[in-house]
């Protein structure tokens, strides 16, 4: 039954995942970091302009940090389902999912998962 949970776990995370704006928000992330280290690295622009845009940047990464974070823990939120479930139940989920057979597996299922996912998703189109 271990097996099972830690099968869904993988399921459940991927999921979610897909459904969050992840990929959107590290783009973001990614393109502000770029911006700062221009807005850095430029000698044309004077460090009084960088002390003001400076903070709109930091503010900028931590929304975004804060977005990825939060996005994050939507998406182990199957895992503590499935936790709550089997400690009802008396299985020894927890000690397996932190084992390495259990990360290992599960990331294997996800993996697999994902990938057919994304063929199907694919082929419907």
């Amino acid at each position: 039954m271990k097996w099972l949970f830690a099968a869904l776990t993988g399921i459940g995370f991927v999921e979610v995942i897909t459904r969050l704006p992840v990929s959107p928000t590290i783009a973001q992330f990614s393109a502000t970091v770029t911006k700062v280290i221009a807005v850095i690295g430029s000698s044309k622009i004077s460090d009084h302009w960088k002390e003001k845009i400076l903070p709109y940047y930091a503010f900028r990464l931590f929304k975004v940090t804060m977005l990825i974070s939060i996005s994050l823990f939507v998406a182990v939120i199957p895992f503590f389902a499935l936790l709550a479930i089997s400690i009802a139940m008396k299985i020894p989920f927890l000690e397996f999912a932190m084992s390495w057979i259990g990360i290992v597996f599960s990331t294997i299922i996800a993996a697999i998962y994902a990938k057919v996912r994304s063929s199907c998703v694919s082929a419907k189109l």
